[in-house]
């Protein structure tokens, strides 16, 4: 049985003697605890209880139970007093009604209050009974000793008993710990976000696959096939491989997909099939032969005829051509000649005498005029 403090005519006597006593040897807030039950000991004085490593393949259950009447010390005159201040549970004190809804956020475990560990889905409170003082705690093990520890408060000095009861139990192996719900949680929810983003691009296939029906029975797929076999080949081909592989190749889309519209895969997958099944009927077509050239055919008299006008009226628009162009140089010849001033007018004339003669006989044609 667990070691009791001294009774005495004083309640402060008695809390002083059973603190003198816990800080001596410990062995008041051990003597009772029996590891291989699960069955631990907290101090309530700010010591730690450690709990074994734990298995990171496992959930635990901790149930932390009991309850303690808490002292404090007033500074008196002549004389410190150390009087009740209530009592506290693992989670709760008392208000001044002793009722226990006055939370205390006092166990900490690893040096995390337990709060914050609720807070970060590490450990969850799967039971909390405030009339019997019972409380159960979950949480996955993580490898390593579990550090156990009640705060202390300002002006609190000592408890009556000087610790609460801590029972360990293993749960089943494949329970889900806290922070695998929470994780899976998180998961649905990311993947609600995907589906209603990529809901449209489902409903949009939706309604072609409600336009095309026959595509999703073998039978009609195959008379598909024979009558537009060259249709899909040259046509379809590249537009329905393109939007398989947009689907197949979008891991959430096709995730989507198989939920929500199945036949959506088996109309895509049966366009595929019909591909195939127009490439076979192209392979088993004989090949074209070859057609031979047109006849050559002779060319008649009056072709003859026009044949030679057309070119005798191509050479004549060529030396009209020509003559234009000896003339246009001509007259720029003259003109240049005729800017210059200082030359003697009859050495001018002279001058584009020989000009035109030298154009006219075609000494120069297509040429730039000479300079003077």
């Amino acid at each position: 049985m667990a070691h009791t403090p001294r009774e005495t005519t004083s309640p402060q006597t008695g809390v002083l003697a059973s603190h003198q006593s816990h800080s001596q040897s410990n062995a008041y807030a051990y003597d009772c605890q029996d590891p291989s039950r699960g069955l631990y000991h907290l101090p309530t004085d700010g010591h730690e209880a450690f709990l074994p490593a734990l298995d990171c393949s496992l959930v635990y259950e901790l149930t932390v139970t009991g309850t303690c009447q808490c002292f404090r010390t007033e500074i008196g005159v002549f004389r410190n007093k150390c009087v009740p201040d209530g009592n506290a549970d693992g989670l709760y004190g008392t208000d001044k009604h002793g009722a226990f809804t006055v939370t205390k956020n006092w166990l900490c475990i690893n040096g995390t209050c337990l709060n914050s560990l609720v807070g970060e889905h590490v450990l969850e409170i799967s039971e909390e009974d405030r009339e019997g003082h019972r409380y159960r705690l979950l949480l996955g093990g993580t490898g390593a000793k579990l550090a156990l520890r009640i705060e202390r408060w300002w002006n609190r000095t000592s408890t009556t008993p000087p610790y609460l009861s801590v029972t360990m139990h293993v749960l089943p192996a494949g329970t889900v710990s806290p922070l695998e719900r929470w994780n899976a949680q998180c998961r649905d929810r990311e993947n609600e976000r995907l589906e209603q983003w990529l809901m449209p691009q489902i409903e949009s296939l939706r309604c072609k696959v409600q336009r095309e029906p026959e595509f999703l029975n073998p039978e009609s797929q195959k008379q598909f096939v024979e009558r537009n076999w060259l249709i899909i080949i040259n046509l379809w081909a590249d537009d329905w491989t393109t939007e398989y592989n947009r689907v197949i190749l979008n891991t959430q889309l096709k995730t989507v997909a198989e939920k929500h519209a199945p036949e959506v895969l088996q109309w895509l997958q049966a366009r595929i099939e019909m591909i195939r099944a127009a490439q076979r009927l192209d392979l088993q077509r004989p090949p074209r032969e070859k057609l031979p050239p047109p006849p050559e055919r002779e060319i008649t008299a009056e072709e003859t005829r026009a044949l030679k006008l057309r070119e005798a009226e191509v050479q004549a628009e060529d030396k009209i051509a020509l003559t234009k162009q000896k003339l246009a140089k001509i007259a720029e010849g003259h003109r240049e000649i005729d800017s210059q001033n200082d030359v003697d007018p009859e050495l001018r004339e002279r001058m584009k005498s020989e000009l035109t003669e030298s154009i006219l006989e075609g000494e120069d044609d297509g040429n730039p005029t000479t300079s003077l």
